[in-house]
């Protein structure tokens, strides 16, 4: 189990001496290195992301790294037993996991702490800390928190990754105020009909401390949103 968990990551901070050296671009003679270049370009794909979240939280010994997997790929004399192995590596994991998770949350802290002194003048925070730039106020009614509202939205996270949009499927989303995060709750409530506005949403106003498919855990949610009515 930790060997398949933790394999992406040691192939991924490998990535750092095998991108240190120039990359050539494969030549694709037949079906079959069509089908490998295929294979190795969607896992480079992992080993980019998975080392990019690795160089946030540690600082490995990608030297060690490269000579001991070559050692085993060579039938190497194992220098640590396995039950070793799986040990260090366990602890290693939970250890790694606790520091990203804490440095995800400094980065979500400081970004809200940004978000708030730039917009000091524009944005209204209320007393749970949400944080609402509206950028047109509309001139319909504001929603009750049992109202049904309909709403065109796309959500990110603050590095700019989108989660969902209701854009991209083509057509608005309708749900009840009373049925949602609390920070669209909150949020929409501030709204006249019509208006469009920005919603900053801490972690603890959105999926909190698990998150939801797509949604880290302690993650902040920015939504654009064009509020356009009350469903009656």
């Amino acid at each position: 189990m930790i060997k398949r968990l933790f394999l992406t990551s040691l192939i991924a901070i490998l990535g750092i001496n095998l991108m240190a050296q120039k990359a050539k671009a494969p030549k694709l003679k037949t079906a079959m290195d069509s089908v490998s270049y295929s294979l190795g370009s969607r896992y480079g794909a992992i080993v980019k992301n998975d080392l990019k979240k690795m160089n946030e939280d540690t600082v490995m010994n990608t030297t060690t790294i490269t000579q001991s997997l070559l050692y085993e790929l060579n039938d190497g004399k194992p220098l640590i037993s396995d039950v070793q192995c799986d040990s260090l590596l366990r602890v290693f994991l939970e250890d790694l996991g606790k520091k990203h998770e804490v440095n995800f949350r400094k980065r979500n802290s400081a970004f809200l702490d940004s978000v708030a002194k730039q917009g000091k003048d524009s944005i209204l925070t209320t007393e749970s800390g949400l944080m609402v730039k509206i950028t047109t106020l509309g001139a319909g009614s504001r929603p009750q928190a049992t109202d049904r509202v309909r709403v065109h939205y796309a959500g990110r996270l603050i590095d700019g990754s989108e989660f969902d949009s209701s854009y991209k499927r083509g057509t608005p989303s309708e749900f009840a105020l009373n049925q949602v995060i609390q920070g669209w709750s909150e949020g929409l409530q501030l709204l006249p009909e019509g208006s469009k506005a920005t919603l900053y949403i801490p972690y603890n106003l959105g999926y909190g401390e698990h998150g939801m498919h797509n949604i880290p855990p302690y993650a902040t949610l920015i939504f654009d949103i064009e509020f356009i009515s009350i469903v009656k």
